[in-house]
């Protein structure tokens, strides 16, 4: 008797869901009054990325409801700024993909809440309530997980290859080279590897501010403000301290590229002398009692064999 209760309930709000989703999009697309009267108080979606776009179609179905949750973010706006992401892309509008795929999960977890309903015709509300309360809860909140573990990544790429790139720079500026152009020769020089990407994609960043009329030192701030990494401050203090105190700034580079060497393969024996300390739990837990077992069964054998036991 409960369960019909439940199949019962399950059914309305499933079917209460699917008729708001078309009231809405009857009134978003049928009506067109907003191109008469245009309603400025909303903010229209500018520009999603390409795997973002069948979100974007969603957005104005829910922007009625959800455009009030839409808040900026200094940290979300920083990040997208560190991946390079496009500048039509702020934190307003992943603010606005959370929460489209937050409503679309939550949809998801309802049609199949009612599916297992009429499939098993046993299914507990509060089991519902779970399902759709975890599923909106990952939908907002994995987008924020992906981009911080991209921002992550960039900022271990630009590490990885920021080395070789101040050599490659000290030299095309020891050639004659202004800086200009020796920072776009060095970004062309880069290795073509994922790593390389990531810093010619700063690179480039830099060339853009620079090119549309701002100081060279203005656009290398920005840069180190964005990936706020100690080498790439250090590097942004070198230029500004040879560019006001006029000495050669190949010099600081060269240095600060083997400092960059040596720091990172101390790095490595560190990491290398921690490995022993970290083996010995999966060792203990894992390698050893299947050792023990496969030394003690032959042992085992011959002992029952010999009538010990």
């Amino acid at each position: 008797m409960h369960s019909e209760y439940v199949l019962l309930l399950g059914q309305i709000v499933f079917s209460l869901t699917v008729f708001l989703l078309v009231v809405i999009l009857v009134k978003r697309y049928a009506s067109r009054s907003d191109v008469l009267q245009p309603d400025n108080s909303k903010q229209a979606v500018r520009y999603w990325p390409g795997e973002l776009r069948a979100l974007q179609r969603i957005w104005p179905l829910i922007s009625p409801v959800c455009e009030r949750y839409v808040r900026p973010s200094p940290s979300i706006r920083h990040e997208l700024r560190a991946i390079a992401a496009d500048h039509r892309f702020d934190d307003q509008e992943f603010s606005r993909v959370r929460l489209a795929l937050m409503v679309l999960a939550a949809v998801a977890a309802v049609a199949l809440g009612a599916l297992i309903a009429l499939m098993t015709r046993e299914i507990a509300f509060t089991t519902m309530l779970s399902l759709v309360a975890v599923a909106a809860l990952m939908g907002f909140y994995l987008p924020r997980v992906r981009l911080r573990d991209r921002y992550e990544l960039t900022r271990r790429r630009v590490v990885r290859v920021f080395p070789s790139f101040l050599d490659v720079l000290a030299l095309t500026l020891e050639s004659g080279l202004n800086f200009q152009s020796a920072l776009q020769l060095a970004a062309q020089r880069l290795p073509r590897s994922e790593a390389g990407a990531g810093l010619r994609t700063q690179l480039d960043e830099i060339l853009r501010d620079i090119r549309s009329g701002e100081h060279r030192l203005t656009a290398l701030q920005r840069f180190s403000d964005r990936l706020a990494l100690p080498q790439v401050t250090q590097f942004v203090a070198s230029v500004t301290a040879a560019e006001r105190q006029g000495v050669s700034v190949s010099v600081l580079l060269r240095r600060q590229a083997e400092q960059l060497r040596t720091s990172r393969a101390l790095s490595a024996e560190r990491h290398a002398m921690k490995m022993p300390v970290k083996l010995l739990a999966p060792l203990a837990i894992c390698i050893f009692p299947c050792t023990f077992a496969i030394l003690a069964f032959p042992l085992s054998v011959r002992l029952m064999g010999s009538g010990l036991f």
